[in-house]
């Protein structure tokens, strides 16, 4: 795979589950088919296994062989594949899921933008400077600018292995202007990467890498379960750096 970011996504709902249980579990090793039938509801096994189906499409598209036994979930519940030199990363949100392999630590985050009862309460969620922000914008606005913030908070605690809650405050984004990054804990410091998009217009996603190197391709693709991939437009994309 050629340094970069590769981004994957595709839609499902719960009628999509009989065929993905056909085509895709018994591909998986024994232990993951063992790990899904213990989820007792049917939306945590879509989303479940949806991933690893868009995981089992897409690595063909960067990996001359792929074995799906190889696939696993790890202890904090992300997603490896076998001794590849990639990093994988996962995320879902009401009808979407979404995949990035990348040849950097990479996390990302996707969710669906709508008006939630914690976007009233902004100002108790992020820093007072991402607050004030949130305040400025008109109020059709602001779903969407919560959901760039978020993603941007989620992915980049995701990369650097830091639980949402404790990035919230840590993880700081100034998306005034020219976006601009600051981490105050030791997890957050050093060069990173980010991209920032819309999909389909109903969901916002960003990605953070943690590398020092030049800014990675970034390619963005729809896949069909099973099925081919296209090219996928995403909405007001953006990327930057630190370091």
């Amino acid at each position: 795979m050629a340094h970069g970011v590769e981004l994957y996504t595709c839609q499902v709902t719960a009628t999509d589950l009989a065929r993905l249980e056909t085509v895709y579990l018994p591909r998986l090793h024994t232990e993951e088919s063992v790990r899904y039938r213990r989820f007792t509801s049917l939306r945590r096994r879509l989303e479940w296994l949806a991933g690893r189906a868009l995981v089992l499409e897409a690595l063909p598209q960067v990996l001359a062989h792929v074995n799906g036994q190889e696939l696993r979930t790890g202890s904090k519940g992300n997603i490896t594949y076998a001794e590849a030199p990639i990093h994988l990363s996962l995320s879902h949100s009401r009808g979407l899921v979404a995949l990035t392999i990348a040849t950097i630590p990479t996390g990302m985050d996707v969710e669906r933008v709508c008006m939630r009862s914690v976007i009233t309460y902004a100002q108790q969620v992020f820093t007072p400077a991402e607050a004030a922000h949130f305040a400025q914008v008109a109020a059709p606005e602001r779903p969407r600018l919560f959901y760039r913030y978020w993603t941007l908070k989620e992915a980049v605690c995701k990369a650097a292995g830091l639980s949402i809650w404790e990035g919230l405050a840590a993880a700081r984004f100034d998306l005034r202007s020219a976006p601009v990054f600051t981490g105050t804990t030791a997890g957050l410091q050093g060069p990173w990467r980010f991209w920032s998009a819309g999909i389909d217009t109903h969901w916002q996603l960003a990605v953070a890498g943690h590398a020092a190197l030049p800014l990675p391709a970034f390619t963005a693709w729809r896949i069909s379960l099973p099925g081919s991939r296209e090219k996928l437009e995403l909405d007001t994309f953006c990327s930057f750096a630190r370091g």
